[in-house]
């Protein structure tokens, strides 16, 4: 959370979070469409990796 500039960090939430959020909305909604499994570990792969950014943010490196 160190490693940019403090004006690239304060814009960051702002793109990543609604990036995320079609991420997992697309992949939702295409596994609603075709039922394929495959749309729901691309969810669930976002989740782990928006939550562990998250986490890393707030100064918790392990995640």
């Amino acid at each position: 959370g160190q490693a940019m500039a403090k004006e690239v960090r304060i814009f960051s939430p702002l793109l990543t979070i609604p990036g995320s959020l079609v991420l997992v909305g697309g992949a939702l909604y295409s596994w609603m469409r075709s039922r394929a499994t495959y749309n729901l570990f691309i969810a669930a792969g976002t989740v782990v990796i928006a939550a562990s950014g998250s986490l890393a943010r707030l100064g918790w490196s392990g995640a």
